[in-house]
């Protein structure tokens, strides 16, 4: 008998089609409706992505005061003086024998400054300049302006250990403190409770 294999063939397609069979074409698969199957989303079942507040802040927000609000100020320091004509200078600077306002009354405060007969008061600094600040010229005759000598000899103080010898007799050279520096000053400044020499010297190792 001779069968026409074509005829065959396509009437065994119609079959199967007709069946419901699943055909496999070897790349795609198709279920028995003849559409492909929904693919995976892909993800993992049941994660969730953290929310932002179960994340870690990493650090303070902040908020809190700071833990030291001092300015870092010397308590200790003199409190700032004005001078008469509104000036104001660092307090520490009234009565150093030095005027700083230009009125000159961080220098005639109670307690500082000379006092002439007529009741000026010039800073501690002009007195036994040479030059007289005083009416009646007294700031430069004020006994504490000389230096008298072992002989009764009276020369000005400001020559008293100046490394040269005024008084004939020399001896305003002999009681003298040298500084670690090389400067002479007068010994009776030496351990005074202020520094004479630049070097700070005349106050180390004082009882």
């Amino acid at each position: 008998m001779h069968i026409d294999f074509k005829k065959f063939l396509a009437a065994a397609s119609l079959m199967s089609n007709a069946a419901g069979c699943i055909i496999v074409d070897g790349d795609t698969d198709t279920d028995t409706d003849g559409n492909n199957p929904p693919a995976t989303s892909g993800t993992s079942g049941g994660t969730e992505t953290p929310t932002s507040s179960d994340a870690s802040t990493g650090g303070s927000t902040g908020s809190g005061t700071a833990a030291d609000d001092s300015t870092g100020a010397d308590e200790t320091a003199d409190p700032p003086f004005v001078c008469d004509d509104g000036v104001e200078i660092p307090g520490e600077f009234v009565c150093d024998g030095t005027p700083d306002c230009e009125d000159l009354s961080d220098e005639i405060q109670d307690g500082c400054g000379f006092t002439c007969t007529d009741g000026m008061v010039i800073p501690e600094s002009y007195l036994c300049d040479e030059i007289e600040d005083c009416s009646d010229g007294e700031d430069e005759t004020d006994p504490s302006c000389f230096f008298v000598c072992d002989d009764g000899q009276e020369i000005l103080a400001q020559y008293e250990c100046d490394m040269r010898p005024d008084c004939d007799d020399g001896s305003d050279e002999a009681n003298c403190f040298t500084c670690d520096d090389g400067a002479i000053i007068p010994m009776d400044l030496a351990c005074d409770g202020a520094p004479d020499c630049e070097d700070g010297s005349d106050e180390v190792g004082c009882a």
